[in-house]
């Protein structure tokens, strides 16, 4: 899969979630002015959210793809690289030469060949590091929007439930709890699953 492809598509998918960000930031101040949200602004806010994961999740696997074709593409140009001076050396050399320059050849060839390994694992090494600051740092923009979100919730529940039926320490809030607790860890086996499958497909 070419490079280009999987960048210009990557870059695609970012551009749908900054504008369902933007969609979802414009509902938020919605409700803050208007001190709530009409059935049709919550399903919006719902599905632009359900959009947004599987945006990330597929940006994640278009940056593996890259990743891969930028190895695969770096490789080829080391054989063909070391394909042309493997030719202009036999060009160059009689078979008396060749008899007393091997070794010296061989040492060349080889001191190369590990250099260019150094290089393209530096490389990597560089492409894997900034990876993963990016995550970093959209986890932590992610862990922003949830404690925002708690918040929210936490100011929307003094408003709804006023009389304390959901107060800590209560049948319905553990209830609640418990309810909580069973989607949260339903959703973790999703993205382990999910996990586990990308790992897979990169393995094959």
């Amino acid at each position: 899969m070419p490079s280009g492809w999987a960048r210009g598509t990557s870059r695609q998918k970012e551009h749908k979630v900054k504008n369902m960000q933007t969609e979802n930031d414009r509902i938020s101040a919605k409700e803050k002015q208007e001190g709530g949200l009409t059935p049709g602004q919550a399903a919006a806010l719902v599905r632009n959210e359900q959009g947004m994961n599987k945006l990330r999740d597929e940006m994640e696997e278009l940056e593996e793809l890259l990743l891969d074709s930028i190895k695969d593409a770096i490789a080829d140009r080391s054989k063909e690289a070391a394909k042309k001076v493997s030719g202009k050396k036999k060009r160059a050399t009689t078979a008396s030469d060749e008899e007393y320059l091997g070794s010296d050849s061989d040492d060349e060839f080889y001191d190369r060949t590990a250099a260019h390994d150094d290089s393209l694992d530096a490389f990597m090494t560089t492409m894997k590091l900034q990876l993963e600051s990016d995550k970093v740092q959209a986890l932590r923009r992610e862990l922003q929007e949830v404690e925002s979100e708690q918040a929210r919730v936490a100011r929307l529940l003094q408003v709804v439930d006023a009389d304390g039926f959901y107060k800590p320490g209560t049948k319905a809030a553990a209830l609640a709890k418990a309810a909580a607790q069973r989607t949260l860890e339903q959703e973790r086996k999703k993205r382990e699953a999910a996990a586990a499958a990308a790992a897979k497909r990169k393995a094959e």
